[in-house]
């Protein structure tokens, strides 16, 4: 066999493995925030990151690349309260989400909606354009009565079957 007689670039080589474990230690620091670790010690923070407390602003970047129900539960868990449609769209494309809609807040608020739809929804309706987490509200009943999705399953009105389609559900905060 012929020796490959093809220099290599160390310098380039080098560049690029720098840049890849920045961003890496991005990616880690940022996984760490997320579940209450101090970034790079492996122990559990005493305090929250400044920048994710729930009065804090949201990074310009904290929901780059997620998609709508990633970046809505993150943004909850960060508040750890009830937030409208509004003020969840505004967050999300401040944190740096990125859509093509010409109404963010109808599609958030679109997307909410088929979740808490789902089988198993993370997000929960408090009221009309508020959202929470569904796991903050462990106890509260379900919205068909028959579970396939209509309103009524034996034949009642709508009017008469109304109160059994609302949610009953408490502010986590209210709760201590």
């Amino acid at each position: 066999m012929e020796p490959n007689n093809t220099a290599i670039d160390y310098n380039a080589v080098l560049a690029d493995l720098k840049k890849k474990r920045d961003e890496l230690d991005k990616a880690i620091a940022g996984i760490e925030v997320i579940i209450g670790l101090a970034p790079n010690s492996g122990v559990q923070a005493a305090q929250p990151q400044p920048s994710l407390a729930a009065n804090a602003p949201i990074p310009e970047d904290a929901f780059f690349g997620m998609s709508i129900v990633e970046a809505a539960n993150k943004y909850l868990q960060i508040k750890k309260k009830p937030q409208t449609t509004k003020q969840i769209a505004e967050a999300l494309e401040a944190g740096g989400l990125t859509n093509q809609s010409g109404n963010f807040g109808n599609t958030v608020g679109s997307v909410l909606n088929r979740n808490v739809a789902s089988a198993n929804p993370i997000f929960a309706n408090i009221s009309r354009g508020t959202w929470g987490l569904s796991s903050w509200y462990g106890n509260r009943r379900p919205k068909t009565k028959n579970g396939n999705g209509s309103k009524s399953g034996d034949g009642e009105s709508s009017q008469d079957s109304a109160s059994d389609d609302v949610d009953v559900l408490v502010d986590p905060e209210e709760t201590d």
